[in-house]
């Protein structure tokens, strides 16, 4: 039979990463947008599959966040938990749709490939051809390492409006690394105090994050909370700046090296 791999991921991990870029994500996009009304309203996140192997939760990373963030239901997050992680596609965006019917939705986080699929049938619901029909404050759409250019038209289709903003973060299984803290960059900020320690690989050559170059590109090695040791992920980054580091994806790898 074949195996499915697996990454770890630890509740020291997921706070001192996750969860914490989550609120770095926020507290980033009010700095650059002072007069946003983002915190009166409501985030709309798109959550992945969850189940369990023996006694192990394993999951989708959305849907591990989803559940250790629970204390978020309602108030702060929607839908709730227990909607977010229905197997069923339909019936996930019927509980969504339910949910947010009258509640001001103010972003919007998922990934690109298939935010706009599950966004076009929300419109379908309430027969509307905008999202902002449906939520007047929707002001911000978080997306994930996925290429967003591929995906900006349907996204241009489902958005109307110069004031919708969008925010690249650079979040993987693995861990949370960067965020698009300036609008007017088209780079990321690598978040240096997420529980993960850098290594960058170009050819047969390794320097730790003091010894990188602008314009090489690297492959991206971790050390972190996780319990992840001197992994080799398969992302291949740019950094253009050293101060502060700041990072842009070059490639994504098909096939990883070998792990240490």
């Amino acid at each position: 039979a074949e195996h499915v791999g697996f990454i770890p991921i630890t509740r020291k991990g997921l706070r001192e990463g996750f969860m914490r870029g989550v609120c770095d994500v926020g507290t980033l996009y009010v700095d650059a947008h002072p007069d946003s009304r983002i915190l009166e309203g409501k985030i709309l996140t798109l959550c992945g599959s969850f189940g369990r192997i023996g006694k192990v939760p394993a999951g989708d990373l959305s849907a591990l966040l989803t559940i250790h963030t629970h204390c978020a239901d309602g108030w702060l997050r929607l839908p709730k938990s227990k909607s977010a992680l229905l197997p069923d596609p339909d019936e996930k965006v019927e509980q969504i749709c339910r949910e947010c019917r009258n509640e001001n939705i103010t972003s919007l986080v998922g990934m690109p490939s298939w935010s706009p699929e599950l966004m076009r049938r929300v419109l379908e619901y309430f027969g509307k051809s905008d999202l902002r029909e449906v939520w007047s404050g929707l002001e911000l759409l978080v997306y994930g390492v996925e290429n967003h250019t591929p995906h900006s038209k349907a996204f241009a289709k489902l958005l109307s409006g110069k004031d919708i903003h969008r925010m690249e973060v650079f979040v993987a299984s693995e861990g949370f690394f960067a965020i698009a803290d300036d609008p007017q960059r088209e780079d990321m900020l690598l978040m240096l105090d997420y529980g993960i320690f850098y290594e960058f690989r170009s050819g047969d050559a390794v320097v730790p994050l003091e010894g990188v170059a602008e314009g090489i590109i690297y492959t991206m090695i971790i050390t972190s909370t996780n319990g992840l040791w001197r992994y080799h992920t398969d992302y291949n980054v740019v950094f253009t700046s050293l101060d502060p580091y700041r990072v842009q994806i070059a490639s994504r790898s098909k096939n990883a090296p070998e792990q240490e």
